[in-house]
């Protein structure tokens, strides 16, 4: 099975390739989170991991940046995707549901 790809876009016309780690949907903030991390380490050897709030959005309606691109693969290994809009994650409440996630699916 393929990873799942999260493409990254930026206003300054940038892309970056990250692996998508998962998404959820948390009832307590009523928002849906994604979990991914860079695909290159940096000089220090580590991996970077980020999280934001996202939205999926109608790729026809796209108007400014903040945007993703997820690619799957689904059953027969026919490459699906979905466009998202991303959020900076602000609360540290929200960071706690993301914390409590993390830890749940590493048990």
């Amino acid at each position: 099975m393929k990873d799942k790809r999260l493409l990254v876009y930026y206003d300054n016309g940038e892309k970056i390739v990250c692996e998508e780690k998962f998404e959820f949907y948390s009832e307590e903030t009523g928002k849906n989170y994604i979990v991914y991390a860079d695909t290159k380490e940096d000089e220090k050897g580590y991996i970077r991991v980020s999280a934001n709030i996202f939205e999926e959005i109608d790729p026809n309606k796209i108007k400014d940046g903040n945007l993703a691109t997820i690619v799957d693969y689904d059953k027969n290994g026919n490459q699906t995707s979905k466009v998202i809009r991303t959020y900076p994650i602000t609360t540290e409440r929200e960071w706690k549901v993301i914390e409590a996630t993390i830890e749940a699916l590493q048990k």
